[in-house]
């Protein structure tokens, strides 16, 4: 699980303390619960049960003060990572080169300090949540297995039952997930288009027409879809389990009871394993967040690797000092191509000439598509051409130096 992977990591040197924090709730539930099934072999006559009586309200205080404990350094860890990663992600971006934040593509980059990141953020009580309640199942378990070696077996084999099915469900979920968040992506790509070419969609009602109808609404009803088809599978993993949950409890309450020579045993089984039904519940309800939280991580760990791969140094920058035009600008045999994924003909400009002397005024005119603002950005070194060079008073524009000539 990326979600668990990451919060572990981030916990430092406080990880087993939080592990601790975590963990204790559900045992001592556990334990709580083999109190109250204990008080149920006392009679009404013997009087209040003190003893028990203190160990349910140690084990409830106990419970309640370990959770707030975990509930709170799991926010703080978060929220400290989730700082660094915002602060980093945008240093980051800022030492981009303009083709590279265009290649990445700003809806990519505002999802993973946006929704990705409070995405990760709600997850985190939940992830504290699931282990308090996948710790009270494993406490369950003992507790059953101690009253009854059969009935522990019968149990571990129907939950076994359930975890594989419901994990090959878990797993089609996910992928589908995956797809629709690509697919919402896409969707936002192209709003970013009305949106950012508000006055071109406007004044044009064939190209307006041509976005809303095979793109915008295609996009958004695939990812309805696909959201559709992960909800369906996430709830087939649960009817599933549910059967074998039912199952078990039939197996228990009218099968257990002939091999057991204490009558009293299926009933306090059966107490633990409907208590147990609540955690079984609220685990299941909890892994398509989580599930959310482990593709949140993917995504933002993804354009971690991408800004670091692209991302220029920072260190040279502090250096720069402001540089002086005295003779001219020249660009020489200039050519620049475009990215495309898609495999169709990209825009490309070039190969061209051009010389500025200092002081003077240049137009730069021509019709759209015919790359004003494509030689506008490779002149003023947004864009890192292909083909040919840039030198100002002779000197060659370089990595080293494009920032005193920007």
């Amino acid at each position: 699980m990326n979600f668990f992977r990451l919060l572990y990591r981030e916990a430092g040197g406080s990880r087993r303390s939080f592990l601790l924090l975590s963990m204790v709730p559900g045992l001592v539930m556990g334990l709580v619960i083999a109190v109250i099934n204990a008080t149920t072999n006392y009679q009404q006559t013997t009087g209040l049960q003190w003893q028990y009586l203190g160990l349910f309200v140690l084990g409830c205080a106990t419970v309640l003060f370990t959770m707030n404990r975990a509930l709170n350094m799991a926010t703080a860890i978060i929220a400290d990572y989730l700082c660094r990663l915002r602060i980093k992600v945008t240093a980051q971006v800022r030492n981009l080169n303009l083709a590279t934040v265009e290649e990445i593509g700003l809806n990519r980059i505002r999802a993973a300090v946006g929704r990705d990141h409070q995405t990760i953020e709600e997850t985190a009580p939940a992830l504290v949540g699931l282990i308090y309640f996948v710790m009270q199942l494993v406490m369950s378990a003992l507790y059953i297995c101690y009253l009854s070696p059969l009935a522990f077996a019968v149990t571990l084999a129907f939950l076994a039952g359930a975890v594989f099915f419901y994990r090959k469900s878990y797993r089609d979920a996910e992928e589908l997930m995956r797809q629709a968040s690509l697919s919402e992506q896409a969707f936002q790509n192209s709003f970013e288009n009305i949106l950012s070419g508000f006055k071109e969609v406007k004044l044009n009602a064939q190209r307006s027409d041509d976005l809303f109808h095979n793109y915008i609404i295609p996009r958004s009803e695939q990812v309805e879809e696909l959201r559709v088809e992960s909800g369906r599978s996430f709830n087939y993993g649960q009817s599933v389990s549910d059967v074998f949950f039912y199952t078990l409890m039939g197996t228990l309450v009218f099968a257990i009871p002939f091999y057991v020579s204490d009558l009293s045993i299926p009933g306090k089984i059966v107490t633990v394993i409907v208590f147990a039904s609540g955690a079984i519940t609220s685990i299941i309800r909890m892994l398509p967040v989580v599930s959310r939280a482990n593709l949140a991580v993917s995504n933002i760990e993804e354009l971690k690797t991408l800004l670091e791969k692209h991302s220029e140094g920072a260190e040279d920058r502090l250096k720069v000092k402001q540089a002086k035009l005295s003779k001219s600008i020249s660009l020489k045999k200039i050519a620049y191509t475009y990215h495309s994924e898609n495999g169709d003909r990209p825009f490309s400009i070039g190969p061209c000439d051009l010389e500025i002397k200092s002081g003077e005024m240049v137009f730069i005119v021509g019709g759209n598509g015919s790359g004003k603002s494509t030689l506008a950005k490779i002149l003023t070194g947004l864009y890192e051409p292909n083909g040919g060079h840039i030198s100002w008073d002779g000197k060659v524009v370089k990595p080293e130096n494009i920032d005193r000539y920007r």
